[in-house]
């Protein structure tokens, strides 16, 4: 398996760890999915917490004492459909729980990548409530890895 695939599904299994017995809010690891956020609310499955992970923008590759490493770039869409009342505490609960999910305590490093991907960078989370005809209230929090990408030379 190559470290692209490798890191995307060790990030799925990371989101897949948010279940009330590991001392989280909510069971949205019951509900981790990819592909684009939109598609899959409006897929008959769609059930609430969800978390969506979607590729998002890469960064520039570079050259690094002779590494190659990439900059891969996700978007998480975690949401909610509990209705116009509660969305706002249950999306609370959601975000506290991919952020937990994410950046673990009293580590330097990301104990949960491959070996390789080294880096972790967060771009400005944006929120969306209720409204123009969905009831899903939703977070997306941009993430990038840098990741050393092993050569066939």
């Amino acid at each position: 398996m190559n470290e692209l695939t490798d890191l995307r599904n060790k990030l799925l299994s990371s989101l897949g760890a948010i279940q009330l017995g590991n001392g989280f809010y909510t069971a949205a690891g019951n509900n981790v999915r990819t592909g684009w956020f939109d598609e899959v609310i409006q897929s008959e499955q769609a059930s609430s917490p969800v978390i969506v992970v979607q590729r998002g923008k890469n960064g520039i590759p570079q050259m690094d004492a002779g590494e190659l490493v990439l900059r891969i770039g996700y978007l998480i869409v975690g949401a909610v459909n509990v209705g116009l009342d509660d969305y706002e505490s249950a999306l609370d609960d959601l975000e506290h729980d991919i952020w937990s999910a994410l950046c673990k305590r009293g580590t330097r490093n990301i104990p949960w990548a491959p070996f390789g991907a080294y880096q972790l960078e967060f771009d400005e989370p944006l929120t969306a409530p209720p409204g123009g005809g969905t009831q899903w209230a939703s977070l997306a929090i941009p993430v990038t890895f840098k990741i050393i990408i092993n050569r066939h030379e």
